[in-house]
């Protein structure tokens, strides 16, 4: 109950500025201009990969994130802040 009321005080709190409270762990991860892969954000933010697919395809069409393709892994793409 406690952990609902944080969270939607969380989600009243960052919407204003355009994001949602599940899109804060990436912001954060990749706040020094770094790239990182979605399986290594999945597992710095402890969500699922589907679940971090998500969340990265809202802040890509958003323009908050682009992603590039992983020299040396063409099914793999690093994603950066934009």
């Amino acid at each position: 109950m406690a952990s609902r009321s944080f969270l939607r005080l969380g989600e009243r709190r960052v919407k204003p500025h355009g994001f949602s409270i599940g899109q804060l762990p990436v912001l954060y991860l990749l706040r020094d201009g770094k790239a990182m892969s979605q399986r290594d954000l999945a597992r710095a933010a402890k969500v699922e990969q589907p679940s971090m697919a998500q969340i990265l395809a809202r802040m890509e069409r958003d323009g908050l994130v682009q992603r590039t393709p992983m020299p040396g892994d063409g099914r793999s793409q690093l994603v950066s802040l934009t």
